[in-house]
């Protein structure tokens, strides 16, 4: 398994109606159209449009519900952080999602024991827009069964998306002074406390713009 595979095994492990986005951006929306590519070796790919387009309906009723899905705000999540222990083997390398390359090459020397994105927000798909899905979903399989075959069944989109104020990496077996020097050359500039001995906690600035985390959900789960 990669090591991106291993990081999100672990997330599952914990959150498992959720997936980490190893590649996020603040163009992603409620409603955009996700594809897991590879067998062995599953790659989520975001294809960054709205499964609204691929609908069956009037021009004004897209935009409608592409207008609600944009507009949708941050709401508390039911949990306010999310954490999760790290395999032993792995280090900061592997993409962790909200944390730019720069910042992972600073930790490769390093063992790192857990990961936390803290504060944690959501978008969650309206109720509204979910019965409407529905009932289009619905009519597209009674009525045009070649149709919801080919262009609706075999859809997943992004039904939830997590957003975090903060990110904060557990290191160990290390000393403030290894850290300060691994981290000097950032322009981001983390926060360093003391957990216990030779523990610490490395705290970077989050984005309520860009999601590091997503509810997936099959199009076809809607109805069956």
């Amino acid at each position: 398994m990669s090591a991106r595979g291993k990081v999100n095994r672990n997330f599952k492990s914990i959150y498992p109606k959720y997936d980490l986005l190893f590649s996020s951006s603040s163009t992603l929306q409620l409603g955009f159209v996700a594809e897991w590519d590879g067998f062995i070796k599953r790659i989520l790919d975001l294809e960054g449009y709205s499964f609204i387009a691929d609908l069956k309906i009037s021009r004004e009723e897209k935009e409608k519900l592409k207008s609600v899905l944009a507009a949708v705000p941050l709401t508390p999540f039911r949990i306010s952080s999310c954490s999760f222990d790290e395999d032993a083997e792995l280090s900061i390398s592997a993409d962790l999602p909200n944390i730019n390359s720069e910042v992972r090459a600073k930790f490769k020397r390093h063992k790192i024991s857990r990961y936390s994105y803290d504060n944690v927000q959501a978008k969650i798909m309206p109720a509204s827009v979910k019965e409407r899905i529905i009932l289009i979903l619905r009519e597209a399989r009674e009525e045009d069964k070649k149709y919801y075959r080919k262009k609706l069944k075999r859809l997943s989109i992004l039904e939830e998306l997590l957003y975090a104020d903060s990110i904060t990496i557990t290191v160990e077996n290390t000393s403030m002074a290894e850290l300060e020097s691994s981290l000097k050359d950032l322009d981001l500039k983390p926060s360093v406390s003391l957990v216990a001995g030779n523990k610490y906690n490395v705290s970077f600035p989050g984005s309520n713009e860009c999601p590091f985390a997503a509810k997936i959900e099959p199009l076809k789960d809607f109805i069956d």
